[in-house]
């Protein structure tokens, strides 16, 4: 997997899709251009919020149901494994700018399972102001798919 350390060279969006579609296609074997109009069209969804954070593209499906608003989204990564966890916990902090309750991720391997448990681990010893909430990271794992889904929920206490 090639990555492209941020803090040594900044890739735009398109150029940071671009790489990971390479990379999905060399771990899944679908072809490119079925990537390459899959995720064009799902980041031209209407609910779509795309950002950018080092050399790391966030794409969230933003619902909002009852008041509150929820995400579900994937990250496209060809920054460090370092830089993807300062990366993930400013992206959280984003969330909660924008008033998200909860983020519902998954992704297939064991790829990044260390990134998570580090935002776990952050996200547990979060210093908490009076009143606050901490945010919460539960990590399931599916043997059958091999995929791990990751509910987030998103306390009051920035993590970045």
């Amino acid at each position: 997997m090639e990555t492209i350390d941020s803090k040594q060279e900044q890739l735009n969006p398109p150029e940071i899709i671009a790489l990971s579609i390479e990379q999905m296609y060399q771990m899944e074997g679908i072809p490119k251009e079925a990537l390459m109009l899959s995720v064009a069209r799902e980041m031209s969804l209407e609910n779509s919020d795309k950002t950018q954070i080092g050399n790391t593209v966030f794409l969230t499906h933003l619902k909002e149901k009852d008041g509150k608003t929820f995400g579900v989204g994937r990250a496209f990564n060809v920054d460090t494994a370092q830089n993807f966890i300062s990366n993930g916990l400013k992206f959280f902090t984003y969330l909660q700018e924008k008033g998200l309750r909860q983020y519902l991720t998954y992704y297939q391997g064991a790829s990044y399972d260390s990134a998570f448990k580090n935002f776990k681990r952050v996200a547990d010893n979060a210093p908490l102001v009076q009143g606050g909430t901490r945010t919460e990271i539960v990590m399931r794992p599916n043997p059958k798919n091999k995929q791990t889904y990751v509910v987030i929920t998103l306390g009051t206490e920035p993590l970045a």
